[in-house]
């Protein structure tokens, strides 16, 4: 099951408020040419809770029949009811959006009906497809009000009013009762943000690393070009016992190779040190 569908599957199970769930299922739904309302779906659960909302806003006298195909359930309205092909009646009443919860039922309906949503790996992406410029006016206004940051863009014959930003996401999945899912989406995030710290420690280590075995190469080259031509004796003591050390341990840090000197100097000391031996094997 993909994420989206496990989605409508936890809204669909937390449904409550049948009244503005029905009015934002029927605000998206798409209506043939023919003035059937047909809803299509992979998720039996919705063509369910059709049937359901239909009873709501077009009274008991209309139903929701259904029939599955290849995994793909298609679902008409079927009975009397003059409110089935009135536009006026198709609209959006407002008057059942009265509390925060009856807003978070009213998206959860237009969700199911036209919503989908891309998996916690994935880059966060959250969508509502409207069937005119109109219909996704007024689902972006009240999307401001309560969860600034929507953003609208058509496609292919429709409008989709959609988030990309996980968190406003998060509580939106929160809103419309997919409080799983947006859990879901934050743990990705977290085991994403951690990962990519993993990451950014792990190539810094890696930097520091090839910065400590470049400066060690160039300085035992260094120690190596006076010991062949002068002899390492001929170094003052400090520098023989930083110069004998460093040989027998080319892949130390300062920090590390300045803990086993008898007196350990401090890193900018042995740093010094390095650069006098430099200085050194330039003039033999």
């Amino acid at each position: 099951m993909s994420f989206s569908l496990a989605v409508k599957q936890e809204i669909a199970g937390n449904m409550r408020r049948y009244n503005p769930g029905a009015q934002g299922f029927f605000m998206l739904l798409k209506r043939m040419d023919t003035g059937e309302i047909v809803f299509k779906t992979e998720f039996p659960e919705a063509s369910v809770l059709m049937d359901k909302f239909a009873r709501r806003v077009f009274g008991a006298g209309v139903k929701a029949e259904t029939r599955e195909n290849r995994g793909v359930f298609t679902s008409r309205l079927t009975g009397k009811s003059d409110a089935v092909f009135s536009p006026p009646q198709y609209t959006t009443d407002r008057s059942c959006l009265k509390t925060r919860a009856d807003i978070g039922a009213f998206l959860a309906g237009a969700f199911l009906c036209g919503g989908s949503i891309t998996g916690p790996e994935k880059n966060c992406h959250l969508e509502f497809a409207a069937r005119s410029g109109k219909t996704a006016g007024e689902l972006f206004d009240l999307l401001e009000n309560i969860i600034p940051g929507a953003k609208l863009r058509g496609r292919r014959g429709t409008v989709l009013v959609y988030y990309k930003d996980r968190s406003r996401i998060c509580d939106l999945l929160t809103l419309m009762g997919a409080t799983k899912a947006s859990l879901a989406l934050i743990d990705a995030e977290m085991i994403k943000e951690v990962r990519n710290r993993a990451n950014r420690v792990t190539n810094c280590e890696t930097a520091n690393i090839d910065k400590t075995v470049s400066a060690a190469a160039g300085q035992i080259a260094d120690i190596t070009r006076i010991a062949s031509s002068r002899g390492l004796d001929s170094l003052p003591p400090e520098l023989r016992e930083t110069a004998a050390l460093r040989l027998e341990n080319p892949d130390l840090s300062l920090r590390e190779l300045a803990a086993l000197h008898e007196i350990p100097p401090g890193r900018s000391v042995l740093h010094r040190r390095f650069e006098r031996i430099a200085k050194i094997a330039l003039d033999v």
